[in-house]
């Protein structure tokens, strides 16, 4: 267990560390980051950093500087680096669309199915526990 402003410290901590790499936190959610940056072709875009409790989602052409600057100032889990493959309870899924002007660009997206199949599993077990056997069923298209 941990002590009770340990999470506020580690928050703070993780705050100036993303801010003296330059990033500026959002107005519209303090636990994303952003900074301008510049693609190898010369276009412009803005890195991101999102931080919820201790997982960290980095945003970026190369994020691996991003995460290895971080990995100097916070004791990172080994092995955890690496490409998303769930980020706060959803797949982090990369996607491509064929057909558009980039077929080969990579493009991620959050995907919650694994997160409600496991919340309707744990509403069952909590309606079985009080003797409720009632369901109901959505059902999407035909």
């Amino acid at each position: 267990m941990g002590l009770k402003g340990s999470g506020a410290d580690f928050r703070a901590h993780l705050a100036r560390t993303i801010g003296t790499m330059g990033f500026q936190s959002s107005r519209a959610d303090p636990d994303a980051w952003m900074r301008r940056a510049v693609k190898p072709d010369g276009a412009p875009y803005y890195e991101c950093v999102c931080a919820c409790v201790d997982d960290i989602l980095c945003s970026s052409v190369k994020p691996d500087l991003i995460l290895s600057h971080l990995e100097k100032s916070l004791k990172l889990k080994d092995g955890t680096v690496r490409v998303p493959k769930l980020y706060l309870g959803t797949d982090a899924l990369q996607w491509r669309i064929d057909g558009c002007d980039h077929p080969d660009k990579i493009r991620w997206v959050m995907s919650s199915t694994k997160h409600c199949d496991k919340t309707i599993e744990n509403v069952k077990q909590e309606l079985g526990k009080v003797g409720r056997k009632e369901w109901f069923q959505i059902t999407f298209g035909e």
